[in-house]
């Protein structure tokens, strides 16, 4: 029992000793001699091939890892304009000079704000893997429409701004771009695949092998038609854009 509780409490020790033990990051180099003496009548001794000359030498051999070959590394940049619009309800009649502000007769917005750099949004994905972006736009409380009529404002989102420019003022969103969440598979640009969908990692297999570009380039707009008084003439937070990024799972 004494030698039994001997053991258990050495090994207790011998734990502790060996957790307390820094971790060298590499072994030194080092040099020895090895020395011992022979009698040449004596077979066997050192002559006789079998023994050892002086002391064993140890020589210590580490390694540590490097590099992060073995993870998925995500790195996502978004870039994004101004953002800022305004509405234009029409001319308004000026009694000093007698004349109308401009030749607007009906309410329209300043198309001048789709410039393609005040409503542009870019992504691009430096990753080793593909990654799925998601855009979706929600109105401010209290901003634009009371009810929720056909004309009532919403964000819209174009990969072509010109059409954007051109149908922003328009009787159809739809012909503008996208309403609610648009969702982008942005492929990555590992060229050796290390990380793949299904064995494919490239372009060619993302959106159902219809391909996809490392990058994406997205136009906003506000259309429709904002309730009287709604728009903020003095200028206010109209909404938010939220932009997600996920890991690209296979469709």
């Amino acid at each position: 029992m004494k030698r039994k509780f001997l053991s258990m409490a050495l090994a207790a020790v011998l734990a502790t000793t060996m957790l307390n033990v820094p971790v060298t990051a590499y072994a030194d180099a080092g040099t020895s001699k090895v020395e011992d003496m022979a009698d040449e009548q004596t077979p066997d001794d050192l002559v006789s091939g079998n023994e050892t000359i002086g002391e064993e030498q140890s020589i210590d051999v580490t390694s540590k890892e490097v590099g992060n070959e073995h993870k998925i590394i995500y790195s996502v940049e978004i870039s994004w304009g101004a953002m800022n619009f305004e509405y234009n309800y029409g001319s308004v009649w000026d009694p000093a000079t007698h004349s109308y502000s401009s030749g607007e007769k009906e309410g329209s917005w300043k198309t001048s704000c789709l410039n393609g750099t005040n409503n542009k949004i870019s992504v691009e994905n430096n990753s080793n893997y593909p990654v799925t972006v998601d855009l979706s736009f929600k109105k401010e409380d209290g901003r634009f429409n009371v009810g929720n009529s056909g004309t009532a404002v919403r964000g819209v989102f174009s990969d072509d701004n010109e059409n954007l420019k051109n149908n922003i003022n328009g009787d159809s969103v739809e012909k503008c771009g996208k309403t609610g969440i648009i969702s982008v598979d942005l492929a990555t640009d590992d060229k050796e695949g290390r990380y793949t969908v299904k064995g494919k990692s490239d372009a060619a297999s993302l959106n159902g092998g219809n391909g996809a570009n490392t990058s994406m380039t997205r136009y906003f707009g506000l259309w429709g038609t904002p309730d009287k008084g709604q728009a903020k003439s003095e200028g206010a937070k109209a909404g938010t854009i939220t932009v997600s990024v996920k890991p690209y799972h296979q469709k």
